[in-house]
């Protein structure tokens, strides 16, 4: 009886053609709200309300009984029937391919570098892991809890964990959780005096804090406040004024008035705020006087790719407890913080976690979204020092990459590195010395469709340059007037381009520019190395120092033999070299991986003939090959014997 009544319920409710037509009014609704959701808040929050929900797993069970009822109701086995019948099969195969994927399948990011191959990920799913030592009978214990998460701000969130560790009882509640989030010091009148020192290192802008009292300890370069010791730059506040003393020369640049003067070694100076410092070939800014303050949690104004989350717990053993702020999320794992409660020490860690595969993948995706792409990466600059990349080493955002291309490539290499810059055609030169002439000039032959303009404030220069120019407009007239710039119609430039003879005005143009427009490229010459600082806190796109052309010149004499050019970068400690293999080289005929090569050598291309060549282990030198290759300073002597160039 009982089954004829849930059979009879089956056919006249759960295979129900009104069931069917309300399934698909709900179903694609709640998607609609998901979609909108993720928009508006964030994808973990669509989770929590809709996608994880249990009701729309219910939607989707109600769904592949509804399908499949019809399938039986309808006779769709039937021959005429066949196409029915696979679009019913095709909705029940992706509905329980949703179901695995939710219950038994793994989502996650894989790191690995363009033709390298891994068996390792990292989750898309994010967990509290947890690992607690403690003694049992004189013996080190550990216990590791591992449990997942899914949260969100916007939402309820709690969870609490309680667990015995033997005898020992603790638990671990959930508090609070913060989406896009950094550390930061947060002003506080009662907390601790701090000062801040701000640096630029490959135009991008870093914070630091000095503690009073304590000694930081920046770049190799010691910094006190208000705790003089020899050997450092000290900081200190005597009745209200400040003062800096150092134990190097130096100099430093005030920018309101463009004042400059000289760092006595030793000698107590009043300290310039807004002003840069070069001391021991190191340049900071320190912008205002003393904060007080604590080291915080605080969010970020504007979601940045690569964001970390905040999630803080309370770790509670007996009648003690303490509360822990663990930044991570998805894309981030292993990172511990340890915290001691009790007689227990607890290290913790929220994110994804690292997971292995049964099989390893192989990377071509570059190379089939780029099949005409032939580049090469000699290094990368990473958190301030140069490092030469690996097999399984990958490439990370902020990554400054040294590559080896045609430069015929160059749009393609851009795009591959997700950068679509656009080719500026509209150029305003500020300054016609000989490196303003020239360059209209190079323009003029290179780009068909180039729009140039140069605003020179010498009238005679002005009219030679009008008269030694086929399509260049020139104006006469001083690039730091406003008047003559709307003149030169600077709203309609792409690419403004500071080339006077003076670092401060072209440094001041590149800030009137920024006034007209934010969108612009800025480019500006300088010969003074302590400006670099600047670049960021300024907004100017790129520095052009003239002296490398000046020094990769003298390297091209200094070294012996069939060097061809050479070129120094990152202050001298590496160069790329470019070198003919002759005769009584001794890497004729050897394959690359039998070439001896040390790591600090990165041979990046081959010149042979008119083919350009990206070498594998099992390329063979031949002579006259010339040979592209990024060395390390120290490495020069081996470099010159390995190419035979000290016969001259």
């Amino acid at each position: 009886m009982l089954f004829n009544s849930m059979k009879n319920f089956y056919w006249k409710y759960l295979a129900s053609n009104r069931l069917t037509a309300i399934l698909f009014i709900i179903f694609p609704t709640s998607m609609a709200l998901g979609t909108f959701i993720e928009s508006w808040y964030s994808t973990d929050t669509a989770k929590i309300w809709i996608y994880n929900a249990w009701w729309f797993e219910l939607i989707m069970f109600l769904f592949v009984i509804n399908f499949v009822g019809n399938i039986f109701k309808y006779k769709l086995f039937r021959r005429d029937k066949l196409a029915i019948l696979g679009l019913h099969l095709s909705f029940i195969l992706i509905l329980v391919g949703a179901f695995v994927t939710r219950y038994i399948g793994y989502e996650g990011v894989m790191p690995i570098r363009e033709g390298d191959s891994t068996s390792k990920f990292l989750s898309d799913k994010t967990y509290l892991t947890v690992l607690v030592d403690g003694e049992i009978e004189g013996k080190v214990f550990r216990k590791k809890i591992k449990k997942e998460l899914l949260l969100s701000e916007h939402v309820q969130n709690d969870f609490d964990i309680e667990q015995n560790f033997k005898d020992i009882k603790f638990n671990i509640t959930y508090m609070d959780f913060m989406e896009n989030v950094t550390e930061d010091l947060v002003l506080d009148p009662d907390g601790y005096k701090y000062i801040k020192i701000v640096e630029a290192i490959d135009g991008t802008r870093h914070n630091h804090y000095i503690k009073e009292g304590e000694v930081s300890n920046i770049h190799n370069v010691l910094f006190t406040l208000n705790n003089p010791i020899k050997g450092a730059i000290n900081i200190e506040v005597i009745d209200g004024e400040y003062f800096l003393t150092s134990p190097f020369k130096g100099s430093f640049l005030r920018m309101a008035d463009q004042y400059t003067d000289n760092i006595v070694p030793e000698k107590k100076e009043n300290l310039q705020f807004r002003s840069l410092y070069t001391i021991s070939n190191y340049q900071f800014v320190i912008p205002e006087p003393v904060l007080r303050g604590k080291f915080d949690v605080v969010k970020l104004d504007q979601q940045e790719d690569n964001f970390q989350d905040m999630l803080k717990v309370r770790v509670g053993v007996g009648g003690e407890s303490k509360e822990v702020n663990l930044l991570g999320g998805k894309g981030f794992s292993e990172t511990n913080k340890k915290v001691s409660v009790g007689p227990l020490d607890f290290y913790m860690s929220y994110g994804s976690v690292e997971m292995n595969l049964p099989f390893e993948i192989k990377l071509n995706d570059l190379t089939k979204k780029f099949p005409k792409l032939n580049a090469y990466i000699l290094g990368v600059i990473r958190n301030e020092k140069f490092i030469f990349l690996k097999k399984k080493d990958i490439l990370k955002k902020q990554d400054k990459a040294y590559v080896i291309i045609n430069s015929s490539q160059m749009q393609l290499t851009l795009d591959a590195f997700g950068h679509s810059e656009k080719i500026s055609n509209k150029f305003l030169i500020i300054g016609g010395g000989n490196i303003g002439f020239n360059l209209a000039k190079n323009l003029e032959d290179t780009i068909d469709s180039a729009r140039i303009k140069i605003i020179e404030k010498n009238k005679e220069r002005a009219e030679y340059i009008a008269n030694n120019l086929n399509n260049t407009l020139v104006i006469n007239g001083n690039g730091l007037d406003e008047d003559i710039l709307k003149e030169a119609n600077i709203e309609d430039a792409e690419t403004v381009l500071a080339l006077t003879n003076d670092d401060e005005d072209n440094l001041m143009v590149s800030v009137l520019v920024e006034k007209f427009s934010k969108d612009k490229r800025t480019m500006a010459l300088i010969n003074k190395p302590n400006y670099s600082l600047l670049q960021n806190s300024l907004k100017i796109d790129d520095l052009i120092d003239p002296r490398m052309n000046t020094v990769s010149s003298i390297l091209k004499h200094v070294h012996k033999g069939t060097i061809e050019t050479a070129y120094t970068i990152l202050n001298g400690d590496f160069e790329v070299i470019e070198a003919e293999i002759i005769d009584s080289s001794e890497l004729i005929n050897k394959e690359l991986k039998n070439s001896n090569l040390p790591d600090d050598i990165r041979i990046g291309a081959i010149l042979r003939k008119d083919d350009i060549i990206i070498p594998t282990s099992k390329f063979i030198f031949e002579k006259k090959d010339i040979v592209v290759f990024l060395a390390k300073r120290d490495q020069l002597p081996l470099v010159e014997r390995l190419f035979q160039i000290s016969s001259i």
